[in-house]
């Protein structure tokens, strides 16, 4: 039996890990998503709308988990900020340290 290469593995867990977590975001009207693979420098990257999360040599566990936070951020936590909270600015920072943030 032949080996698979890096490559084919990364494609088999992009498919994997699309069928994992579309199902998790379509009840939230979320649609755009992909998981991007780079083939060059093999870097992983979930994309949910507009934000990019590095998940390089993630499991399908914690690419899950990256999710569940994604939905926290931009669903809940944005109605009960009302003012400035350390702790809640504490666990977004916490929540979002993966997030590629845009060079500006």
């Amino acid at each position: 039996m032949k080996e698979k290469t890096w490559a084919q593995y990364l494609e088999e867990k992009r498919m994997k890990v699309l069928s994992t977590i579309i199902p998790v975001l379509r009840p939230f009207g979320i649609t755009k998503v992909d998981y991007e693979v780079n083939l060059e420098t093999y870097q992983e990257t979930l994309v949910i709308d507009d934000t990019r999360i590095g998940c390089t040599c993630n499991s399908i566990e914690a690419i899950l988990q990256e999710v569940i936070g994604y939905l926290f951020i931009k669903t809940w936590v944005p109605p009960r900020i009302l003012v400035s909270d350390p702790y809640v600015d504490h666990c977004v920072e916490t929540i979002t340290r993966y997030w590629i943030k845009e060079e500006r």
